[in-house]
């Protein structure tokens, strides 16, 4: 398993993110090589669970510690992803549980890989 040593600030400040807030959501997350990007435009959206369910995860008592296997999924997601969008990240517990994207398409690199149009 991968240690939390081994994330960079971007990746750290999101985790923080989840960790603080516990339940909820992250929107319009830009992502650039592989890298969340924490602007102005990010949107965080905090769940209240009601009825008991607020119980978060525990947090480690060092700043080193062993990632969790969502959090490893999230950011070999996002690697994968390169650049885009994420457009929502879901989190219960301090921990991702839902990702949703869209990858940045570079206008030439669509148009390469559709149909000619005719110019009738």
């Amino acid at each position: 398993m991968r240690q939390s040593g081994e994330l960079s600030a971007p990746q750290l400040s999101l985790l923080e993110i989840m960790r603080e807030h516990q339940f909820g959501r992250v929107e319009n997350k830009p992502v650039r090589a592989g890298q969340p990007i924490l602007d102005r435009d990010l949107k965080v959206v905090r769940v209240a669970c009601l009825g008991g369910e607020s119980g978060g995860t525990k947090l480690p008592g060092t700043d080193e510690f062993e990632l969790k296997r969502a959090v490893c999924d999230l950011f070999d997601e996002l690697a994968r992803l390169g650049h885009g969008t994420v457009v929502r990240l879901e989190f219960k517990r301090g921990l991702p549980c839902r990702l949703e994207t869209t990858p940045h398409v570079t206008p030439g690199a669509r148009a390469a890989t559709e149909p000619p149009v005719s110019g009738s």
